[in-house]
């Protein structure tokens, strides 16, 4: 079934529909600690990873991240205790991808190709 999910959320075409749906409140329940303990590794990676591709002129808005309250889910996950390297550095990313558009943060590499500063060694 996680394929399916994966498959779908990859899918361009049903991305604002299934926003709209409130797709992200189903991911935070499926990804959120119950009763202080983190679930399985493997559906969160994986349903954070499918949602951090849903991005672009019809993906996630801050609108979006707001209703389902998952920003505030995933840096909870991001600071939790038990939580593996490997899923902070997912979350971290999320994290700085949805919070690029509010502070107009520019990634270094979209900075330089827009100065035409040539990159340093």
């Amino acid at each position: 079934m996680l394929r399916e999910v994966k498959e779908m959320l990859a899918n361009k075409e049903l991305m604002r529909p299934l926003l709209e749906f409130n797709i992200l409140s189903l991911v935070y329940r499926w990804i959120q600690p119950v009763k202080g303990k983190l679930g399985n590794v493997t559906i969160r990676r994986d349903l954070l990873q499918a949602v951090g591709k849903m991005d672009g002129e019809m993906g996630i808005s801050s609108g979006d991240l707001k209703k389902s309250n998952l920003g505030r889910l995933v840096m909870g996950l991001y600071n939790h205790a038990s939580e593996t390297v490997e899923m902070k550095k997912i979350e971290k990313k999320l994290i700085d991808q949805w919070t690029r558009p509010i502070f107009r943060k520019v990634r270094l590499d979209e900075e330089r190709s827009d100065s035409n500063i040539p990159p340093t060694l």
